[in-house]
């Protein structure tokens, strides 16, 4: 083989061979054996097919049955975790029992902020449409006082188990339908509520029953009747209403707003005011003043001109006659009376 000219590589050689490649005719394969190497290849896949099939799904049945396994056991041993740690809802019904019968008393007082507010401003109680003697008032505190000495009791036993809970679900299982659906509807708005308002709840159950601060039954009272005066369709919204506008509230309608004069004390306010001032009027079995009538120019319980009582009416004494001028019942200085006046007949029709 003769050496390589100068510059040129191993594909130089070959150069007059694949010209004279390029000028012969192109040929076409026969559109059979295409035909037919197609069919062979298609026949070896078909067989080997099931083979490969079958030895994959084992392959693929054996990778996953072991993270299957794990995941399966995942999920039980959390569902156990679960309903070993989670509380029970009809325990922590029990437990919160008291704060949930009660949930309209303490909702209604608000916060142990609003009640030491109102304390310390003393509003006066509001004022009723008619007559309302004091042992309304006495009876009213008295019933109030009343939901607040059960929530003391319930609250002391609260968070206890054992027999007590136990008690606590009979008494429940004894409640009228009523009464259950009631209850419900309690539990129902309790959960309903943030946690900080739950907090809050509690904290202010717990100030309504502390012994050592009166005051602040004082106020929740005084709030009460308050509520006790307004539409039953406005009172939602204002115990819903927070702390500074409950007090705006009240600063407007116990007439200290703006613009407003205040409003006089009424006689049975004055019981607040502690005992009369030596010499003040005197009081009666009920304890309230006794102010004494006003003159009125005749004996107790009859007016000038009253006729004593069973006597009829008094006759009205005889008009002096008149001797002179004008209009006088004789003939005097100015002369005879005048003659009285014709009658004037009526038109016919």
């Amino acid at each position: 083989m003769s050496e390589a000219p100068q510059g040129g590589g191993p594909a130089a050689e070959f150069a007059e061979v694949w010209e004279m490649l390029d000028s012969l005719p192109r040929s076409t394969g026969s559109g059979d054996l295409t035909a037919t190497t197609l069919d062979l290849v298609a026949a070896v896949v078909e067989q080997d097919a099931p083979a490969r099939n079958r030895a994959g799904w084992q392959a693929d049945w054996r990778r996953w049955l072991a993270p299957t396994a794990i995941v399966a056991a995942a999920l039980a041993a959390g569902f156990a975790a679960g309903r070993t740690t989670a509380p029970d809802a009809d325990e922590w019904v029990l437990q919160n029992l008291p704060l949930v019968r009660h949930l309209d008393l303490v909702r209604e007082a608000g916060s142990a902020k609003f009640l030491e507010e109102v304390a310390r401003k003393r509003y006066p109680l509001p004022v009723r449409p008619g007559p309302r003697p004091p042992e309304a008032r006495q009876e009213e505190a008295r019933e109030y006082q009343a939901a607040l000495d059960r929530l003391r009791d319930e609250l002391a036993g609260s968070g206890v188990a054992g027999a007590d809970l136990a008690a606590r679900r009979e008494a429940v299982m004894a409640l009228a339908a009523e009464e259950k659906v009631e209850l419900d509807q309690a539990v129902t708005a309790f959960r309903g509520l943030s946690g900080a308002e739950q907090r809050m709840l509690v904290a202010t159950a717990a100030a309504l029953v502390d012994p050592a601060r009166p005051e602040l039954r004082e106020a929740a009272l005084t709030w009460h009747r308050w509520l006790a005066v307004t539409r039953p369709e406005d009172r939602p919204g204002i115990v819903d209403a927070g702390t500074e506008k409950r007090l705006d509230w009240l600063d407007w309608y116990a007439g200290r707003g703006e613009g407003r004069p205040p409003q006089r004390p009424r006689e049975w306010e004055r019981d607040r005011r502690g005992p009369p001032p030596e010499g003040g009027p005197p009081r009666g079995p009920d304890g309230r003043p006794r102010w004494p009538p006003p003159p009125r120019g005749g004996p107790p319980g009859r007016g000038d001109g009253e006729p004593p009582p069973g006597e009829g009416p008094r006759p009205r004494p005889p008009r002096p006659a008149v001797t002179g001028g004008p209009g006088a019942d004789g003939p005097g200085a100015d002369g005879p009376p005048a003659a009285p006046r014709a009658e004037i007949p009526a038109a016919p029709r």
